[in-house]
Parts: structure tokens; C-alpha cells; sequence
């Protein structure tokens, strides 16, 4: 309660000073994450079928969502996640399953949820801490060169999705 209370307070969140203020401009979609510029290594991960593949296909733009399927908040974005592989287009999405359990059981989890996209495996322990694992989900945005451009904590939208990837486009100019 007492964080609440101080949280509350940093951000003037009381109805006098809500009543005195003018309505601030409010961006359609913010372009979530944190602004990335680093290569990102050459890494083969455990593939469902048994192989192993790269996380990032070469000269592909790729969308890494590094998940669980015991994570609640992970769950909340697979639907938006399979909206933007259904809409096509030049970005190749790839799920990095963490921490989950065997194949079958990540296969039969996707199979329920509907993930139509590329899934590989992991464990949590394995990434540079550039990666940012922080916390699941955590999503990073890699351009067509192997360069990381934004990096998103927590769940997002489908439009947070396509204002993160825009935006790493216009660094890149593509």
C-alpha cells in the first residue's frame, strides 16, 4: 500500500492537480522498447523436430520472443504474435522457448495455442547478457545484417509490435 502511496505521489496522480492540468497529446503507439546497436552472435538453438537451426535466419528481419509456456504474461501476446506471422510480410518471427519442458510438450502447447511461427529452445542460462533476460517475455527486433535494434520487456500488442519493428526500418532505412 505504501508503494502504491509513493508512486501515486511521483506522478501527481491526485484529482486537484488532474483537474488543473491540460490534456497532454497522447502518441497513436508509442514505439515501445529500448533503442539496441549490437551484433548479435552467431547462435544455433534446439529445433522441436530433434536438429538445431539459427536463431536468425541470414538476411532476414527477425522478431526473437524469448518466452515460457508457464509465463502468464508470455500467453497474453501469443495471439498478437500469430496475427503478425498470419499478416505476411518481410519479418520472420521466431519463438525462443525457455525453461518449458521437452519438444512434445512445447509442440503440443503450440499446437493449443495456435503458434504458427518458428519455434527453437533453451535454457534461460545460455545468452550474453546483452540479450537482456531479465524477465519473460523479453523480445528483441534484429535487422536484415544481424544487428539488434530494439529490445521489448513484457508483453506487447500487435501494434507495439509493428511500431517497434517500423522503427527499427527507418534506423536502417529499409
Amino acid at each position: 500500500m505504501l508503494t502504491l502511496a509513493v508512486v501515486w505521489g511521483l506522478t501527481g496522480c491526485d484529482s486537484a492537480s488532474q483537474s488543473q492540468s491540460a490534456p497532454r497529446p497522447v502518441a497513436a503507439t508509442p514505439v515501445p522498447g529500448i533503442a539496441q546497436n549490437w551484433p548479435l552472435p552467431a547462435l544455433q538453438l534446439a529445433a522441436l523436430d530433434g536438429g538445431t537451426q539459427p536463431l536468425v535466419p541470414p538476411g532476414k528481419v527477425t522478431l526473437i520472443n524469448f518466452w515460457a509456456t508457464w509465463c502468464v504474461p508470455c500467453l497474453q501476446e501469443i495471439p498478437d504474435l500469430v496475427r503478425l506471422q498470419q499478416q505476411g510480410g518481410h519479418v520472420h518471427i521466431v519463438g525462443v522457448a525457455l525453461d518449458s519442458g521437452s519438444a512434445m510438450s512445447i509442440r503440443a502447447f503450440a499446437q493449443k495455442h495456435g503458434m504458427t511461427y518458428s519455434l527453437l529452445m533453451a535454457d534461460g542460462k545460455s545468452f550474453d547478457p546483452r540479450f537482456g533476460l531479465f524477465g519473460l517475455p523479453t523480445t528483441l527486433i534484429v535487422d536484415r545484417q544481424g544487428i539488434v535494434r530494439r529490445r521489448l520487456l513484457g508483453p506487447q500488442t500487435l501494434a507495439q509490435f509493428q511500431a517497434a519493428l517500423g522503427a527499427a526500418n527507418e534506423i536502417v532505412g529499409r
